[in-house]
């Protein structure tokens, strides 16, 4: 087996800190880089918080975006943030990952050895999902998800009374 999955930044470092989960080139494309937050105030529940696993819901990857923002004002702890967990199906706007028509959310706990998206839910199984105590894996309907509407809900107040 060639190179290991492997974080460009040391997640026990105090603080916050960025850099990347690097996930290794394989027969079906290069190397991945997926960006990483940490956030790390010592003892306190530990976080993950990924979105993007679907490339067709942006909400995922805004709202985890905003949480990097949010979360060292708020949050004691450690917090690690992968936004976009899955970047080749994000880049095509895709449910599945083109490359090999993989669904990210399926194939965990991956294969070091397998293709691209079974190397990524590797990386994150063996370097980030022991990390944690609690997984926040933000999803969305999507673009095309086709839900029933429902009448609008109105509410009537009564009038106070005397």
């Amino acid at each position: 087996m060639g190179e290991e999955p492997h974080l460009t930044f040391d997640l026990d470092k105090p603080g916050t800190s960025k850099g990347h989960l690097i996930v290794p080139k394989g027969a079906d494309c290069e190397a991945l880089s997926l960006p990483v937050f940490s956030l790390n105030k010592g003892e306190g529940s530990r976080l993950l918080i990924t979105g993007g696993c679907h490339g067709d819901e942006l909400e995922g990857p805004i709202v985890a975006r905003r949480l990097i923002e949010w979360l060292p004002l708020t949050h004691c702890g450690r917090a690690i943030v992968v936004p976009v967990l899955n970047p080749p199906a994000v880049q095509a706007g895709s449910r599945n990952t083109p490359v090999d028509g993989f669904n990210l959310n399926r194939v965990f706990p991956g294969r070091a050895d397998g293709s691209v998206t079974e190397r990524v839910a590797d990386a994150i199984s063996r370097l980030l999902l022991p990390m944690a105590e609690t997984v926040f894996d933000l999803h969305s309907f999507g673009p095309k998800w086709d839900f029933p509407r429902k009448k609008s809900f109105t509410t009537t107040v009564p009038p106070p009374s005397n």
